[in-house]
């Protein structure tokens, strides 16, 4: 419903109660106002034809009582008399008139009480009754006088002010709605349809523009607003257009010196890892020349240059693997499957170094949306990296359970995967540069530095996110969380 439409019919409705309870008030000062002049012309008769009765029945002229129950007919048609002798006997009544039980009792009243009885029926019977007693000068009861007056012209004349009454009321009611709803239209709806409508062309991107802003009234300061908050998101929308082409350009200037900075850092660890064991064949081939007669030196040679050579291969394997990115084929999957296949995998390795692995898991493990391989590949990553920090008779634990993952609105539901080892722990330095490509503790164990950047790569391929607490001597948890519904909008 329109706001026009609400102003009109509460206006109208209120118009209405207030024009009804004025209307119902002088209905009934109407009725009252009535009733005050029947009772007083009823009492002027009343009082005069007693006086008159009372002497003619003092002078005991009976005859007198009729023809002036007959002169009183004349000029007062509609009123009916009654005169009861003591006794209750009628004694005389006018012409026309219809004697009933009930005028017996109202001068049965009169006479006892020596008080006039009156009664107005407005609502049924619609007559007004008067008892009168009629007493001698020494006080005695000589009778009682009964007037009855019909009230048929007062009815007619309160259902003419009734009809008038609601007349008035319904064209009251009826102007003022329709002038509300023109006023309506004009003031409220119209203007606030022009809102809307500019409203509408600004979310489609169209320029928007109020008519009536010009009014000095609230709709016309509201299409000023408008009018000024259309400007302000102009300009602010150039600002941004400008914003985002120099942020796009500091980006893309940004992204070349990460390149350049990446394929330094690469060549740098390639060249430290290549070049090790590089020089290594270079020294033994040249002992290989200059002993090439002694064939246990030879094979003692030989076979360094086939350790080193192993050696280059698996870098170069590792680095290709971390190079590829290959899209993780993603399917649902039951995260804690993966899991126990990594740890069948390593037990025997940790059961004779005497290190505990545990795992609890609980009965409904999480599901997620996952590439299992990968997932097998970064738990394998990870537990490798735990068996090497560990030293023998240590601990292992990896905990499955529910997580929590910040997504576009809000927190979301995640599958969590810790691995936490009792081991040697790692420095804030150390931990700083945890996830580099090449950056390694374990030279000396043939590490390559690229487990770990192959575990962040996997867990930023699943929308995921993963973290590391450490401290020296303590031991460290990594902590990983995959998204319950797959990769995030």
């Amino acid at each position: 419903m329109r706001v026009s439409a609400k102003l009109t019919v509460g206006i109208s409705v209120v118009s209405l109660v207030i024009a009804g309870a004025h209307g119902w008030r002088q209905m009934a000062q109407e009725r009252l106002d009535l009733r005050a002049a029947i009772e007083r012309d009823l009492r002027t008769v009343g009082n005069a034809v007693q006086v008159s009765l009372e002497h003619a029945l003092r002078d005991r002229q009976y005859t007198d009582i009729q023809g002036a129950l007959d002169s009183l007919e004349g000029i007062a048609p509609d009123l009916d008399l009654f005169v009861f002798a003591p006794e209750g006997g009628l004694r005389a009544r006018s012409i026309g008139s219809v004697e009933e039980p009930v005028l017996r009792d109202y001068a049965a009243r009169a006479a006892s009480s020596r008080s006039p009885v009156l009664e107005i029926d407005a609502e049924h019977a619609w007559r007004a009754t008067l008892g009168l007693p009629l007493v001698d000068d020494a006080g005695h009861d000589v009778g009682a006088l009964v007037l009855v007056q019909p009230l048929a012209e007062v009815r007619r004349d309160l259902a003419d002010t009734r009809r008038g009454i609601v007349v008035s009321l319904c064209v009251l009611v009826l102007a003022i709605t329709g002038v509300q709803a023109l006023l309506g239209t004009l003031w409220v709806t119209r203007p606030l349809s022009a809102l809307a409508s500019g409203m509408q062309r600004l979310r489609e991107g169209r320029p928007a523009h109020v008519e009536g802003a010009r009014r000095n009234d609230e709709v016309g300061r509201l299409g000023k607003e408008f009018d000024a908050l259309v400007k302000n998101l102009r300009d602010a929308e150039d600002r941004i257009a400008r914003e985002v082409e120099s942020r796009l350009a500091l980006e893309q200037g940004l992204q070349r010196v990460d390149k350049l900075a990446t394929i330094g850092q690469l060549s740098a660890g390639l060249a430290h890892e290549i070049g090790s064991p590089l020089q290594v064949m270079s020294g033994r081939a040249r002992a290989l020349m200059a002993r090439a007669a002694d064939q246990d030196e030879v094979r003692k040679n030989a076979a360094v240059l086939a350790d080193q050579s192993d050696r280059i291969a698996r870098i170069v394997e590792r680095l290709l693997r971390f190079g590829q990115r290959r899209p993780p084929r993603m399917s649902e999957t039951d995260i804690a499957t993966p899991v126990r296949t990594v740890l069948d995998l390593m037990e025997p390795t940790a059961r004779r170094r005497g290190i505990t692995l545990t795992f609890h898991c609980p009965p409904d493990a999480p599901r997620v949306i996952a590439d299992v391989d990968q997932i097998q590949q970064l738990v394998l990553n990870l537990l490798k990296n735990a068996l090497a920090a560990t030293r023998d008779g240590g601990h292992i634990a990896i905990r499955l359970g529910p997580g929590r993952l910040d997504g576009p609105e809000g927190l979301v539901p995640a599958a969590r995967l810790e691995i936490e080892d009792d081991g040697c722990g790692m420095t804030d330095g150390v931990r700083a540069r945890l996830f580099e490509p090449f950056f390694t503790t374990r030279e000396h164990e043939g590490g390559t530095g690229l487990g770990l950047p192959v575990v962040q790569s996997i867990v930023r391929a699943h929308g995921g996110s993963v973290g590391v607490v450490t401290s020296p001597g303590t031991g460290t948890r990594f902590t990983i969380d995959f998204p319950m519904g797959g990769l995030p909008a």
